[in-house]
């Protein structure tokens, strides 16, 4: 990722794709400049509903590119969701902004709504690929933008000013972009089969450890 995008002070990646070199420098543009809208969720508490089909998430409910949701998320009714309910759609980004910082998800029509420390931005699409800002916004030169960025001295928080200053550096064809992304998500695609193989193999371990092995009594 470090060799795929600009670092500070760089026009171009340190490595191209061989069909994009003669395609000149990359454009700085603002995060803001290439979304329809970036806000957070409610600054209040919902009324819960051990009985409602949405869910209300934070930050940490942000991990490994998805919203995880468990017994312990709280629920809400669809009158309440209704009140505190935001734009989202299948153009949107979920970044965690207070307390944990820079955890991403991709919201995917899941029933939520969103807490303070929930930044959801709205990529304008005709204008950037969505998966190039997700993995552009985790580079190490975007997250130490972000730390840089933090306020607060207990609790973390990083400003939606911040968020919509964040420079994104694009390659002006979308075929650069769309490139960049499709490699990008091809290894994530591979990590994940690799993951499950070694938690596999983990299980399988696990098995043969205790038929190996004589069971001790009490």
């Amino acid at each position: 990722m470090q060799n795929l995008f600009p670092q500070e002070g760089e026009t171009v990646p340190k490595y191209r794709f061989p069909e994009f070199v003669n395609d000149g420098e990359w454009v700085e543009k603002s995060l803001d400049s290439l979304t329809t809208k970036i806000s957070d969720g409610i600054h209040t508490t919902p009324h819960y509903d051990d009985t409602g089909e949405y869910y209300f998430i934070n930050g940490n409910n942000l991990i490994d590119g998805k919203i995880w949701i468990d017994e312990k998320t709280k629920r809400v009714s669809e009158e309440e969701y209704n009140k505190h309910k935001r734009d989202l759609s299948e153009s949107t980004i979920l970044l965690s902004i207070n307390g944990t910082i820079g955890n991403i998800a991709v919201y995917n029509n899941e029933k939520v709504i969103l807490g303070k420390s929930t930044c959801y931005i709205n990529v304008n699409e005709t204008r950037v690929d969505k998966t190039f800002i997700i993995y552009f916004i985790q580079t190490d030169g975007i997250k130490s933008y972000f730390h840089f960025e933090l306020t607060g001295s207990t609790i973390k928080n990083l400003s939606l000013k911040s968020i919509k200053e964040t420079i994104i550096k694009v390659p002006v064809k979308p075929k650069e972009q769309q490139k960049i992304s499709d490699c990008l998500s091809a290894l994530d695609v591979l990590i994940t089969a690799q993951a499950e193989k070694i938690e596999q193999l983990q299980q399988h371990k696990k098995g043969l450890m205790q038929g190996l092995f004589p069971k001790i009594d009490n």
